[in-house]
């Protein structure tokens, strides 16, 4: 006598959810693969920025997107009245703030000078003082909007 033969047949269910999860995970493979080759992209025009002689002095909107990640160097007096703290800004596993000062251009415009990332203490209620002059000076860094 032979055995009886049983076969598998999953629920018409259980075979959409698989496929309908195929779906998903393929889309997200794409979706990965293309913010892949924005970084590419991004990696790129940083490095490309390096080769350009630096830019002199404000720019206006339109240059500046097309400037992107150039070298800037402005001439100016920082505003610390104006100065802003960005909060919640993780490096190393630490919580603290970066440092925002704009520096007022001579002849009118200004331009927001990331100044680096500072610890928070351990009372958040309090925030750190931080000094700046405003004694005349030029800086210089990359641009970004």
């Amino acid at each position: 006598m032979g055995a009886a033969r049983v076969t598998f047949r999953p629920p018409l269910w259980a075979t959409l959810l698989l496929l309908a999860a195929c779906a998903l995970f393929v889309t997200a493979g794409r979706w990965q693969l293309g913010r892949a080759e924005e970084k590419r992209a991004l990696f790129a025009a940083y490095d490309n920025a390096d080769s350009m002689a630096p830019r002199i002095g404000l720019l206006s909107s339109d240059d500046a997107l097309r400037s992107r990640f150039q070298v800037l160097r402005v001439t100016g007096r920082y505003d610390p009245a104006h100065q802003v703290l960005l909060d919640n800004i993780v490096r190393d596993g630490k919580v603290g703030y970066e440092v925002l000062t704009p520096l007022i251009v001579a002849g009118g415009g200004a331009v927001l000078v990331n100044r680096g990332w500072l610890p928070a203490g351990a009372d958040r209620s309090a925030l750190p003082d931080i000094p700046v002059s405003g004694e005349r000076r030029e800086v210089t860094g990359r641009i970004d909007r």
